[in-house]
Formats: C-alpha cells, structure tokens, sequence
C-alpha cells in the first residue's frame, strides 16, 4: 500500500518513541524556513504583542509555536496563519514566478518580546 501522507508516518514515529519511555524531545530538521517579516505594517502590530514570520508551508500551527517557543524562549498565545498562492507575473515574453510560502502571525503571552523585531 502507498502512503501519501508523510505526516501521519512521523507522527506514529513519534507516538512509538513516547510509548519506549524515553525523554521525548521535538527536534526539528535544519532545512525549517522560519524567517521574521519587518514592515510598517508588522511593525504597527507590534503594539498588540503579534510578530510576524514567513514560515514553511508545510508547517502547521503547532510545530510553528513549539519552534518558536524553544528557539526565542517566549510563550506563545496564539497562531493565525495565511497561505499565499503560487503567482505568475508579467505579460511579456519573460515571466516571473512568486513561489507559494506561509505567513504566520504569532501573539506572545504578555511580559515576552522577541529581539529581532525591536
């Protein structure tokens, strides 16, 4: 049988390491994108406590804020993510592409601020 999903394989993987006992700890490949955005518009929303971040598209609400969380040693309160679609641009006979990519808003509890953006 053929899976499709790689997701659900690793999550089994990680529900057989936790049923061995051993100290489970989230480990995360070097290849994640996770790269702050620095606008007017971020920068405006950082009075709310919200930093932005273009993430991964593969990457879901949870494995964002336990990345974030153990990276910047903040707590998160909340995700919201936004995915943008793939663009073709240009009339002429040279066209561009826009890749396709994830944009997450992250809200930290109060008290806790990321360096990056100040």
């Amino acid at each position: 049988m053929i899976k499709l999903f790689k997701r659900k394989e690793e999550k089994e993987e990680v529900k057989e390491e936790k049923k061995e006992g051993e100290d489970l700890t989230i480990i995360f490949p070097k290849n994640i994108d996770i790269s702050p955005i620095i606008t007017d518009k971020t920068r405006a929303l950082l009075k709310q406590n919200i930093y932005t971040f273009k993430v991964d598209p593969k990457l879901n609400k949870t494995e964002i804020k336990n990345f974030i969380e153990k990276y910047f040693n903040v707590k998160v309160e909340e995700v919201r993510t936004a995915n943008y679609k793939r663009r073709e641009r240009g009339r002429t006979r040279i066209r561009s592409v826009r890749k396709k990519f994830k944009k997450a808003y992250v809200k930290l509890k109060e008290g806790y601020k990321i360096p990056i953006f100040e």
